[in-house]
């Protein structure tokens, strides 16, 4: 019995140690003259400042121990301060150090700063002129922000400026930085005279980050080779598509805040960050493609707050956090994958975004959200190679498109289970597909499948399809032809609305043509289409169907020229065109050998994906070649070392 009472005095001594011993105790503050302070691993942090000088030199060492460090907020709406010298022996400032000082005029900083810290000088509106000493590479978000008389400042060593850094600063006319910068956060320089007076339509700076827009198109193509978007385009209420280059990692916080009248964005497959507000107040966009598998990361807060247009979204795999208010006030948006690579999602996130359906992954945060939160979710939907995807019976149905490729090819299986039907709007909206080709295994195509595709010019259906939904190519104005199998048994209303360039053919006397012809559309016969082998035979899945070479065309419309691959009929005379081969190898084949390859064909163009990393150097025994491929490839690689034809892939159909 004794043994037991000893026990629980035991447990309870421990228990009630506990708490104590898990605080983290508070440094030891130490004073010396007009300064409080406390050690740190370099040296000593000063903490507080009790004298009243006005031109004040900040002492570099305290009862012999260095000071490294001043701690956040030490001099705010300090009023006396003229002045300020700082030893080279400070490393690091707090925020806020000085913000507020209004009588500050002149400040020498240390040497040995690497940063000038959040809102250090923020409201110090007698600051007239500061150096920046050549250890500084970042001056953090409103660093100056509302220093109304500073006249210039010279950045020339920093690589990143953060969020209005300088804004409302009303004085200041002569900014002077280096081509090492390279990040511009928004409002950098907002309501400067300096911005003001910068009148190039697209105005750059560093490392081309766009900072400032001046054009007043509708329709906008940012330069090739800008890497950044800072504010440039925030409030503008007259572009209605942008169209953003590869080149661009980072659209910046507010790049497109509040444009009001946007319609059409495109995101860089390289890009890997949106900052905060990027798109918020965007409402006349309807949908939004994220970037898969290219290194996207990064949502800021709010970044599309109040999209009340916007149906549909992909979260990236890669992106860990949801953070307040990127998807609120968004009452249109429904389905939202998330990724397992989620592992944060703020509160708000979703705030009177009341119609979202979350997809989730068992045990996922996504999954522990959504129960926590009252909010539907399902199981069913994947992301797969650019395809969102769901069971559809024994099948697999698109139910939505989120690549950026010009020339698509469905496959015939994912996940070894084949794709049967197109789901509706998996492809509505797409302003940069060119070209689809449906696999065998396709047999119906949902309502609004490929509608207000702008650019859209060739479908090849493949001949098991049965059904054909309403409206599945209205508004797709560039649609030149489509033919029409002789499977094909039902077909809803009205397909080809507001598409009345189209040449529709099909079999005469054929289901297809009896329904089109009774909703009053003209249907031709077969030959008034192009014949099957003018069009490249793309391969949609190596394991589904055999690969064989099939004549691709006339010569005479085949050309180097990367974009149309068409030339003049002069220089390239016309050739039997038995003689002439397109082969295209199926994206996601890492080893192209010999054996895939027709043994009979001599001379051939081969499309190689960059996923083929080794060739079989005996596909040139015998044969005259000509390599399509991205830059950088294997496939150039594998052509310069054998004196091959290279040309740089940009569109893939080759045709009239």
């Amino acid at each position: 019995m004794k043994n037991i009472i000893l026990s629980m005095i035991c447990v309870l001594l421990l228990v009630s140690i506990l708490p104590v011993m898990g605080q983290d105790s508070a440094p030891e503050t130490f004073s010396s003259g007009d300064w409080d302070y406390i050690e740190n691993k370099d040296g000593i942090t000063l903490t507080k400042y009790k004298g009243s000088e006005s031109n004040l030199e900040i002492p570099g060492e305290l009862d012999g121990k260095i000071v490294t460090q001043l701690e956040k907020e030490l001099f705010m709406n300090n009023m006396n301060l003229v002045s300020v010298v700082m030893p080279d022996s400070i490393k690091s400032t707090g925020a806020n150090v000085f913000n507020g000082c209004a009588a500050l005029k002149d400040v020498h900083l240390s040497t040995a700063l690497t940063s000038i810290n959040t809102g250090v000088f923020r409201y110090c509106i007698s600051l007239e002129h500061i150096t920046i000493p050549f250890t500084v590479t970042s001056i953090n978000g409103f660093a100056f922000s509302d220093c109304i008389q500073l006249k210039d400042i010279i950045l020339l060593p920093v690589t990143s400026i953060g969020e209005s850094a300088f804004d409302n600063c009303m004085m200041l006319t002569d900014v002077i930085v280096s081509g090492k910068l390279a990040t511009v956060h928004g409002r950098a320089f907002r309501d400067t005279p300096w911005l003001d007076a910068q009148t190039d339509e697209f105005v750059m700076m560093g490392k081309n980050v766009l900072i400032k827009y001046n054009g007043t198109e509708t329709n906008v193509e940012i330069p090739y080779g800008t890497t950044m978007i800072s504010s440039a385009f925030e409030e503008n209420y007259r572009i209605e598509s942008v169209v953003i280059p590869e080149t661009v990692k980072n659209i910046g916080q507010f790049a497109f805040r509040e444009a009001v009248n946007l319609k059409q964005v495109n995101i860089p497959e390289f890009t890997t960050t949106i900052g905060a507000h990027a798109f918020n107040g965007c409402r006349s966009l309807t949908e939004i493609t994220l970037p898969e598998g290219y290194g996207f990361n990064s949502l800021g807060g709010s970044a599309f707050r109040n999209n009340t247009q916007l149906t549909s979204i992909n979260i990236p795999q890669g992106v860990k956090n949801l953070p307040d208010g990127v998807l609120a006030d968004c009452p249109a948006l429904t389905d939202i994958i998330i990724p397992e690579s989620v592992t944060t999602i703020h509160k708000n996130a979703f705030l009177n975004s009341q119609n979202v359906n979350l997809f989730v992954t068992p045990g996922s945060e996504g999954e522990r959200f959504a129960q926590e939160n009252n909010i539907p979710y399902d199981y069913s939907l994947q992301s797969v190679d650019n395809f969102i995807i769901q069971p559809d019976g024994e099948g697999v149905r698109i139910v939505r498109y989120i690549g950026k490729q010009y020339d698509v090819e469905i496959p015939a299986e994912i996940n070894d289970a084949r794709v049967t039907t197109i789901g509706t709007a998996a492809f509505q909206n797409n302003k940069q597909i060119n070209r689809i080709v449906l696999p065998l295994t396709i047999q119906a195509i949902d309502d609004w499948a490929f509608s207000y595709m702008d650019n859209l010019e060739y479908v090849q259906i493949n001949g098991n399809i049965k059904y054909i939904g309403s409206n599945v190519f209205t508004g797709s104005n560039s649609l030149k032809e489509i033919k029409l199998p002789e499977t094909l048994e039902e077909i809803g209303e009205a397909p080809f609305d507001n598409s009345a360039d189209t040449v529709i053919c099909a079999m005469p006397d054929s289901a297809a043509a009896a329904a089109l012809q009774t909703m009053g559309y003209t249907v031709m016969p077969y030959d008034s289409c192009s014949p099957d082998e003018e069009l490249i035979n793309i391969w949609t899945d190596l394991n589904g169907f055999e690969i064989e070479a099939d004549v691709l065309c006339d010569c005479s419309v085949c050309t180097e020229a990367p974009g149309e691959l068409s030339a003049d009929s002069e220089a390239a005379p016309a050739a039997d065109p038995s003689d002439v081969s397109i082969i295209r190898i199926p994206d996601g084949l890492t080893e192209l050998t010999v054996d895939l390859l027709p043994a009979e064909a001599k001379e051939l163009i081969l499309i190689i994906p960059a996923s083929v990393e080794t060739i079989d150097e005996q596909i040139l025994n015998g044969r005259t070649l000509t390599i399509i491929s991205d830059s950088g490839t294997a496939a150039e690689s594998f052509a310069s070392a054998n004196g091959l034809k290279f040309i740089v892939q940009v569109y893939t159909w080759l045709g009239e």
